[in-house]
């Protein structure tokens, strides 16, 4: 028997299609060959498909869609295509959540006979929606306001009025709610296209603002401050001052030593749960007081030349001054007031005192009193002799051992002479001589 080779230029991985069988190697002693040539036919295997199920989020565009096989050779994943599939479904990045169903048409395999794919599906899955309640405030004992929101999550120029159902609020707070942060939760919401979840939010009450002005108040110089009151205004629910933890305190600086003026009334202090304050100053006003002149001196036998302290004082301690006409002159000494008797006459002592900071002026006190013209002296020394004036022939005499000054005054307070000479003529008659500060009468004959 002759040996024939077979050449078939295929394997088990070779497409579908034709190969050409060729002879060769055959002899033998009394024949020649001829080879005729076939064909081997490897023909498309059969399969089956069906298109995989897959899910995605409402809004999105649609992901690649994929298939699986049953009679898929030589350990392939997919077959290879002469013509792509053609996916078809109703599902795009707007349709609502659902399955829709998904087929495929148009479609060759190289090496496959495809006898049917089955549809397959595609889910479209809710959103996540959030809605988070917005922050809020307001003051206490005061209605909630109208709460709200804000939503993250929508697509597709969706806003809130996809909403199948709005969202319900709730919270603790009520009107009587003390002051506080209190948490607002959000919830009820539906929509088709969405998978819902909310946060919650917070409802700030605030405290309302109690004014609190101090009362002003009068008082005199040199008295006590009165009861330091005030008022309150900004109550609500019925509430008064029982509600405070602390209340207000009333504060000035004046004091019972304090001089007449305006003082600022502070308030401060004052405590409460649901009330802030603002404190609004009042004026302690001190007014002036009246004051007294006591004046119980008496003027009685005054004679030229008498040097008399006046006496006059005011209740106040203020110092008195005085008006004074008549044959007499002023003089001080420290803060004690003298007159000196220069002439004979009718006098007139006003003592006034015109007020202060603190006091008003005094009702003025007046003294009359005559200066009488008697005798007089004739000369005048001192203890240690060095004083020595005396009248002689209408002169008088200065014979002090010093230069003594000297004034010379006649009866009628007019000065005739002031220096230290020895010798004055004054003619005869009473004069007055002041020295050192003190008055004298001496008469010239």
């Amino acid at each position: 028997m002759p040996h024939i080779i077979y050449n078939i230029n295929a394997s088990p991985t070779s497409d579908a299609g034709v190969y050409p069988i060729i002879l060769s190697g055959a002899n033998g002693a009394n024949y020649r060959f001829e080879y005729e040539a076939a064909n081997l036919i490897i023909n498309k295997a059969p399969l089956s498909g069906i298109i995989n199920n897959c899910n995605r989020i409402y809004g999105e565009y649609n992901p690649s869609f994929s298939m699986s096989f049953t009679g898929l050779k030589n350990n392939e994943l997919s077959p290879i295509w002469t013509k792509q599939p053609r996916f078809i479904t109703y599902a795009d990045k707007y349709s609502s959540v659902g399955v829709y169903p998904v087929s495929v048409s148009d479609y060759d395999a190289k090496n496959y006979t495809i006898d049917t794919i089955e549809d397959g599906t595609r889910t479209i899955t809710p959103r996540k929606l959030v809605l988070k309640v917005n922050d809020s405030d307001r003051l206490y004992y005061q209605d909630n306001p109208t709460f709200t929101y804000t939503s993250t999550g929508f697509v597709n120029g969706d806003d809130i009025s996809v909403l199948n159902k709005t969202p319900e609020f709730s919270t603790d707070a009520t009107i009587y709610s003390n002051v506080g942060m209190y948490a607002v939760e959000i919830f009820g919401a539906e929509a088709r296209n969405y998978d819902i979840s909310y946060i919650p939010g917070n409802l700030i009450v605030n405290k309302r603002v109690l004014k609190v002005v101090a009362d002003n108040k009068t008082r005199r110089y040199m008295t006590d401050n009165p009861v330091l009151t005030y008022t309150i205004a900004g109550f609500i629910n019925n509430e008064t001052e029982n509600i405070l933890l602390k209340r207000p305190i009333a504060q000035t600086n004046a004091t019972i030593l304090s001089d007449c003026g305006e003082y600022i009334i502070k308030i401060l202090g004052a405590e409460a749960e649901n009330y802030d304050f603002e404190y609004i100053t009042g004026l302690l006003t001190i007014t002036k007081i009246d004051q007294v002149i006591q004046w119980k001196q008496t003027f009685e036998n005054i004679h030229i030349g008498d040097q008399i302290e006046l006496l006059a004082t005011a209740d106040s301690g203020l110092p008195i001054e005085y008006i004074i006409s008549g044959n007499v002159e002023e003089y001080k000494s420290g803060d004690r007031t003298y007159i000196d008797c220069l002439g004979c006459g009718e006098v007139s002592i006003r003592a006034t005192q015109e007020g202060s900071v603190n006091y008003n002026p005094a009702m003025r006190v007046v003294k009359y009193f005559t200066i009488s013209e008697d005798a007089s002296i004739d000369n005048i020394n001192s203890d240690d002799y060095s004083l020595n004036i005396y009248t002689k022939d209408g002169y008088v005499v200065n014979g002090s051992l010093s230069q003594q000054y000297i004034e010379v005054y006649d009866v009628s307070g007019n000065c005739k002479y002031h220096g230290t000479d020895k010798k004055i003529h004054v003619g005869k008659g009473i004069v007055i001589v002041r020295v050192n500060g003190r008055s004298y009468k001496l008469v010239c004959k």
